[in-house]
């Protein structure tokens, strides 16, 4: 079966440039206690990550941009949405566990209440 071809595939100096907005968001978003690294595999859409909540590792992929420029803002842009489903992890595991209790579910709430107010403050 022949390898699908990319409408508007991103460049290597684009996926560079991912790499460097991916770990800005990580530092803003406070995340450096996760390794983010980069998976060599495509995928369809423009972007998406592969998250191991117990590895604390999230493999992102970069994919086909269709019509959709390939410029700063659109990258940066993605970057942080994949973050942000980074982010979500610890909550969605634990909102996911039978066994959680009503504090892990509190705690979990305020890792990402804790991580956006302090990210918002700064953009007052």
């Amino acid at each position: 079966m022949a390898a699908r071809k990319l409408k508007n595939p991103v460049t290597e100096d684009h996926a560079n440039l991912f790499r460097v907005l991916v770990r800005k968001w990580q530092e803003k978003l406070n995340l450096m206690d996760w390794r983010v690294e980069r998976s060599t595999k495509k995928t369809r859409a423009m972007a998406d990550v592969m998250i191991d909540a117990s590895a604390r590792l999230a493999c992102y992929r970069l994919g086909d941009f269709g019509s959709a420029p390939i410029n700063e803002d659109t990258l940066e842009e993605l970057a942080i949405h994949e973050l942000l489903h980074v982010m979500l992890t610890d909550f969605k595991v634990i909102c996911q566990s039978n066994a959680s209790t009503e504090e892990q579910l509190c705690s979990a709430e305020h890792s990402v209440i804790n991580r956006l107010e302090k990210l918002l403050f700064q953009l007052r």
